[in-house]
């Protein structure tokens, strides 16, 4: 899912954690690749002026995956890959 970077993805399952009080992306999907997401991330909520955007940095064990959500919209956009350090 290298080349689909910086390109919008449709979040097809979730997990829950923190009591079912926050939500994070466990599988992506675009053009037909779907990617599996280990149930272990980060999210971080940010706002610019009255909007707030979520970035979620996830992994599938090898890479890291940056994801931009806009719930106002409800756009999910894949803003990077990283490869893991072994």
């Amino acid at each position: 899912m290298n080349n689909l970077s910086n390109g919008v993805v449709d979040v097809t399952a979730y997990y829950f954690a923190d009591n079912a009080r926050k939500c994070f992306p466990k599988r992506i999907e675009r053009n037909g690749q779907c990617l599996a997401l280990l149930e272990s991330g980060m999210r971080c909520i940010v706002t610019r002026g009255q909007q707030i955007v979520q970035i979620f940095t996830m992994t599938d064990g090898r890479q890291q995956y940056r994801l931009r959500f806009e719930p106002e919209a409800r756009v999910w956009t894949l803003l990077g890959v990283v490869t893991c350090p072994r």
